[in-house]
């Protein structure tokens, strides 16, 4: 719906990659963040990755989805991408080209009314 689906795209990458036949290859989508100090988000993502284990651990029916953030510096990083997803700034602006005026308006016509909207 909203593009490539990301284990298509890991195919494609994965073919064209001369690493690609290792079998510790992975492709990982992340966001560098220069100008943020990411020390506590580091923290806190490790904790959410505790938690969920600690969860799985003992079959407690949580869903969380832990993500890395990588610290590079005072005031740079990297964080890993939930994948399959795109920013809300991204969505408003597709829906702008399509017409559609805000996140409501997308929500009734893909949920409510069976009418799917596709973006290219």
């Amino acid at each position: 719906m909203f593009g490539e689906p990301f284990e298509e795209k890991c195919r494609r990458i994965r073919n064209k990659s001369p690493f690609g036949s290792l079998s510790t290859w992975k492709l990982i989508q992340v966001i560098v963040k220069e100008g943020c100090d990411l020390r506590q988000e580091q923290f806190a993502s490790q904790l959410i990755s505790q938690f969920d284990q600690i969860f799985q651990l003992h079959n407690v029916p949580v869903w969380l989805k832990p993500y890395e953030i990588v610290s590079t510096g005072p005031n740079s990083g990297l964080i890993q991408t939930v994948v399959d997803t795109i920013s809300l700034d991204s969505l408003n602006k597709k829906l702008k080209q399509l017409g559609i005026g805000s996140l409501g308006e997308f929500f009734k016509a893909y949920y409510t009314t069976g009418t799917f909207v596709y973006f290219i």
